[in-house]
């Protein structure tokens, strides 16, 4: 095995391992249920100063989500790179089924 394969390898399982975790941590999140369809159907009791305070937990969760994404954008980036005669594809037209 050369280097750029071990790296490559590498760069797989950091991509498996952050995939994994964004959707594990995109599942854990809560959702904003403050939209408009909460305040017609059931109304809003939530007041000005309480409205953007997430608890610790959740802003962990956020932030590891924001790093873990641009960790695997720039992992499938790098395999994609350093992975030889990858197809480069221009246009449609030029696709063979």
């Amino acid at each position: 095995m050369t280097a750029i394969e071990v790296i490559r390898f590498i760069l797989m399982g950091v991509s498996f391992l952050s995939a994994l975790f964004l959707v594990v941590a995109v599942l854990l999140q809560k959702t904003k249920e403050d939209g408009l369809s909460s305040t017609i159907v059931g109304g809003s009791t939530e007041t000005y100063y309480g409205k953007d305070k997430l608890g610790s937990k959740d802003k962990l969760l956020y932030k590891l989500t924001i790093i873990v994404g641009i960790v695997f954008a720039v992992s499938v980036l790098a395999i994609y790179f350093l992975t030889p005669n990858a197809p480069a594809v221009k246009f449609l037209s030029e696709w063979k089924s």
